[in-house]
């Protein structure tokens, strides 16, 4: 009935000894990368097929990234691996949320720990991502973006914790919508986490 929500279990996702889950992405699908800190949305310029998408950060090891760092050095961020391991923005597609492809090469190679923020902009045909950046070791909000749902240029830091804001404050979260009747006006909702303090 109207406002009520049920979650069926299905076995799409097995996790620990449950056979069912309500889980429709990760573990396993998620392939040997795994999967941390996903954001879906709906795609209106994707064939029915990928009308789903979801980003999220998942971590390869170096040598698997190769041929993707060489072919697209624009989608690799200022802050390089330090380690045999390196953090990406990866991606899946899915025709109804529940059913998901991965996709085989990352969107990004970045590091960005937050909720990652994405979605199509109709207005100027390209998909667009917010994500953590950082300034002077400071946690920022960075955008990507890319004329398909494949490499995404290297976020760009819009929004950065100023003289204005106390030592210790960073800028963590990246919510993010169009005004309602008004695509072209983009309202950011980022919030304030004062380290100091919390």
């Amino acid at each position: 009935g109207a406002g009520k929500w049920y979650r069926p279990l299905r076995p799409d996702c097995p996790y620990g000894a449950a056979a069912e889950t309500n889980i429709v992405y990760g573990g396993d699908r998620a392939g040997p990368w795994g999967y941390r800190g996903g954001s879906v949305f709906l795609d209106p310029a994707a064939p029915e097929a990928e009308r789903f998408k979801v980003i999220y950060l998942a971590r390869a090891p170096v040598a698997e990234l190769a041929d993707f760092i060489a072919a697209h050095p624009e989608s690799v961020s200022p802050w390089p691996p330090r380690a045999e391991r390196a953090w990406v923005v990866a991606g899946a597609v899915s025709p109804d949320g529940r059913r998901w492809t991965r996709r085989p090469a990352p969107l990004l190679v970045h590091f960005s720990d937050t909720q990652h923020i994405a979605y199509y902009d109709a207005e100027r045909q390209r998909y667009v991502a917010y994500l953590s950046t950082w300034t002077l070791g400071r946690r920022s909000v960075g955008r990507a973006e890319g004329a398909a749902f494949g490499p995404l240029a290297a976020p760009e830091t819009v929004l950065w914790p100023g003289a204005d804001v106390g030592a210790s404050d960073t800028w963590y979260g990246h919510a993010r919508t169009s005004y309602p009747g008004a695509p072209e006006y983009h309202l950011l909702f980022p919030h304030r986490w004062h380290l100091a303090a919390d």
